[in-house]
């Protein structure tokens, strides 16, 4: 899979019948089964259950000021950067089997003064561009940002290659001064049914944008 270049455009060829799906275990670096056991039984139902998956946890919510700027502007483009902050932030999040065969996040924050933010992306396998984290309840909107995913110990961890633009037979990629930043995450099991989400975007000139750091066990 080559990555994206700063000029890239590509033309997208339409898919075949089937050719985009959501199992990102295709395309994590290394064999499948060398995930740490408990991560892969959860990624696997997430991945393939008919059925809803909830979890819950609490963690702390943080941006910058530069971040707050990218957050506002985000909602062009369906609002994918949560927006408040606070350090005993309740989230809710629902991965549930889309109307196109994919899975949505959609990851509800509620802070401590009422204020509630609803953030929903798609994973898609794309034939042509991999791994995709696209903005949207069914991955529709214009925004997404093509990923590498790959496991350590009792960590899967997933990283930002680009974020790109896409049109019905074009892929545009947007300069990285112009985005909040490369995406870090890492989903680490903690034992007991309790995972750590941490998530981290850090611009090449301003720094550390957004950070998010919770614990979550899966209610449903």
């Amino acid at each position: 899979m080559n990555a994206l270049t700063a000029t890239d455009t590509i033309t997208l060829k339409p898919p075949r019948s089937g050719g985009l799906h959501n199992d990102f275990r295709s395309v994590v670096e290394g064999r499948w089964q060398d995930v740490y056991p408990d991560v892969r039984a959860r990624m696997d139902r997430l991945l393939t259950s008919p059925a809803d998956t909830v979890f819950e946890g609490t963690g702390c919510v943080r941006r910058s000021r530069t971040g707050w700027v990218f957050a506002q502007l985000s909602r062009l483009f369906g609002g994918p950067l949560v927006r408040a902050q606070g350090e005993q932030v309740k989230v809710r999040v629902r991965v549930a089997p889309t109307a196109n065969g994919l899975r949505c996040w959609h990851r509800e924050f509620i802070f401590a003064d009422g204020t509630r933010q609803m953030v929903q992306t798609t994973k898609i396998v794309d034939p042509k561009l991999g791994m995709l984290d696209a903005v949207g309840t069914e991955g529709e909107k214009l925004l997404a940002m093509k990923m590498r995913v790959w496991s350590q110990g009792k960590s899967l961890f997933f990283e930002s290659d680009a974020y790109i633009l896409r049109f019905r037979f074009l892929a545009i990629r947007i300069p990285a001064i112009l985005t909040p930043g490369r995406l870090f995450a890492e989903h680490r099991d903690e034992g007991n049914g309790v995972f750590r989400y941490i998530l981290a975007f850090r611009h090449p000139l301003w720094g550390e944008t957004f950070y998010q750091d919770g614990l979550f066990r899966q209610v449903g």
